[in-house]
């Protein structure tokens, strides 16, 4: 299988960067493995779209997101798996 096309560039070829399509429901993987966002919105009784659009683009604030949500900070990162900050 040929390489694709690097310019001339000898080196090692390059993977695309992770996917940052509006619909991915997903943080980049956890220690455990990917985040499903619809589980945590469920979780925190918000709805997906707001989660979504409070956590913004990696790396997420989530001081800011959960202060956008109106929920604590904590719940937020135990939701989402993240070591308290």
């Amino acid at each position: 299988m040929p390489l694709p096309d690097n310019g001339g560039d000898t080196g090692t070829p390059t993977m695309p960067p992770p996917s940052t399509t509006p619909g991915d429901s997903t943080l980049p993987p956890a220690p455990d493995g990917p985040v499903d966002l619809e589980t945590v919105a469920r979780e925190l009784g918000v709805d997906i779209e707001d989660l979504r659009s409070a956590l913004g683009a990696p790396p997420p604030d989530l001081d800011a997101a959960a202060a956008e949500l109106g929920i604590d900070v904590d719940d937020l990162r135990e939701a989402l798996g993240t070591p308290p900050g």
